[in-house]
């Protein structure tokens, strides 16, 4: 991961100044794990919220920051891909690995080991937490793809799993089946 850095700050495309910090020309911050597990809270406290956080994070991601990092460096999808992989893993979000991707049909299975948000909740909860990491990866893939997309958690370190795993896909392709199964996760939508 390192390497990774390395590369980043040799290619300029990592800038530190007082007060900003940029990634891809793109304004950064540095959060201690304290903000998203008070996001978790309250969506524990509240689980009727959590189809409109993934949502809002989702969308002001793929608007604001994905596409336009996207746009600016003219990424191939596999580079774009696996650059926005190893952003997440050297940001803290967990050592990300794709199971399975079907490019014929855009979706695919992700495990997350070592996530900050199911590992602080480890045991804890009864249903998957991570609506904040589903939806920053759901607005990269959906930048990346041009298509509306979203992720789902079906495993999570939180309710006792070795790991976590999310499903991906174009919403249009979710089942009414999925969309009543994942209807704690995903937001309202035809």
């Amino acid at each position: 991961m390192m390497d990774f850095f390395q590369k980043l700050l040799m290619m300029k495309q990592i800038k530190f100044e007082e007060g900003d910090i940029r990634l891809f020309n793109q304004r950064m911050v540095l959060s201690p794990i304290a903000m998203p597990i008070a996001f978790t809270k309250l969506i524990i406290s509240h689980p009727d919220y959590a189809p409109d956080l993934y949502e809002n994070i989702r969308l002001d991601i793929r608007s604001n920051w994905a596409i336009s990092v996207h746009d600016s460096y003219k990424f191939g999808r596999r580079n774009y891909i696996e650059t926005m992989k190893n952003i997440g893993t050297l940001s803290g979000w967990g050592k990300h690995e794709f199971i399975k991707y079907s490019a014929d049909k855009l979706e695919g299975i992700v495990r997350t080991y070592n996530p900050p948000i199911g590992s602080y909740f480890k045991n804890k909860v009864k249903e998957p937490i991570d609506h904040v990491f589903r939806g920053l990866a759901a607005g990269v893939g959906s930048a990346i793809l041009k298509s509306e997309m979203d992720w789902v958690e079906t495993k999570c370190v939180g309710k006792g799993d070795p790991y976590c795993e999310m499903i991906f896909k174009l919403r249009k392709n979710f089942s009414n089946e999925e969309k009543i199964k994942y209807n704690r996760q995903l937001p309202k939508f035809d």
